[in-house]
């Protein structure tokens, strides 16, 4: 049993809803239905995908990650799984699941380049550029926000404005909070470091400058919300408009100087993360399937972490 978590642990299975919430939310921003044979389909998908993708992450950063403290209690550093395993199975799972995501386009060109875009941005990032240079976060926001158009695409009705939602949502977790949880690990290439931000004497500082990037990135989340509530009746405009507001007030939290504590940052992040997200789905799709959508994931998120991590709310990434 327990070699059977560790597989679960190294595609970070625990944080599947955000996957699954971006690909089903976009397909019903397209015109699409969670409630539909496909809609569960993708449901599925997105929940296989996750753990491909992320188990691709883990092992292509393995010599890294020999070099964190932080990330030695994961399976592949800790040796529980071997790294040739874990190349094989899970590059094994990832081809078959391209496939698959290759068909569900069959004959949808529009769909089909999307993907294809996903696939690339995938591999540039987990390949190549993910530590060795402060430009990765540009190859996985292309990634993800491939990937959310594609499943638009698949309904043929793309809604760009949510798009550039789904690319800002990746790019700050990306290109702050990604960096923002490695940026004691110094041999690898951190935007934030580049920026000026570190952690010294136990305080997180960063300049006017890196804290201008970050609230910058967030401000396309809220413009783009707040267009996309606008276009929703009355009634369903609350609930976004509370997320996003508290999307508003978690950014605060995660910009300014501090006292450092790694295990808060990774709950701070982790809310930013899930409020984003949730905001965005409940202002693309019908109230009820986004209530479905977000009391899923919220009892996933719980489940996976108790199982997989023996904690409740916050992850050990």
């Amino acid at each position: 049993m327990s070699r059977l978590v560790d597989w679960f642990r190294l595609g970070r299975w625990h944080t599947a809803p955000a996957t699954i919430i971006l690909l089903v939310s976009s397909y019903v921003a397209g015109g699409g239905s969670l409630f539909s044979p496909f809609g569960i389909a993708l449901l599925f998908y997105g929940m296989a995908l996750h753990w491909a993708t992320f188990g691709h992450n883990v092992y292509c950063d393995y010599w890294w990650d020999l070099k964190d403290p932080n990330k030695s209690h994961h399976p592949l550093t800790a040796g529980r799984i071997r790294l040739e395993d874990a190349v094989n199975v899970v590059g094994g799972v990832l081809g078959l699941l391209l496939v698959i995501g290759l068909l569900f386009a069959w004959g949808n060109w529009l769909a089909t380049f999307w993907f294809c875009m996903f696939a690339i941005g995938g591999f540039l990032y987990n390949n190549w550029l993910s530590k060795t240079t402060i430009w990765g976060w540009v190859p996985i926001t292309l990634c993800f926000t491939s990937l959310s158009v594609y499943a638009m695409a698949l309904r043929g009705d793309v809604n760009w404005v949510y798009a550039l939602y789904i690319m800002f949502t990746i790019l700050f977790q990306i290109s702050w909070s990604g960096y923002l949880k490695e940026i004691e690990v110094e041999e690898q290439a951190n935007m934030l470091r580049r920026l000026g931000a570190r952690v010294e004497d136990g305080w997180f500082r960063a300049p006017v400058g890196a804290k201008l990037w970050g609230i910058g990135i967030k401000l396309g989340n809220v413009v783009t919300g707040c267009y996309l509530i606008s276009l929703l009746p009355f009634w369903m405009q609350v609930v976004p408009a509370v997320l996003l507001g508290l999307v508003i007030a978690m950014l605060f939290l995660l910009v300014e100087d501090r006292r450092w504590d790694r295990s808060r940052e990774l709950r701070n992040m982790s809310l930013m993360e899930i409020l984003t997200i949730y905001a965005g789905m409940f202002m693309v799709m019908p109230i009820q399937e986004a209530a479905v959508l977000a009391l899923f994931g919220i009892a996933w998120f719980t489940l996976m972490n108790r199982l997989l991590w023996s904690t409740r709310l916050i992850p050990r990434v």
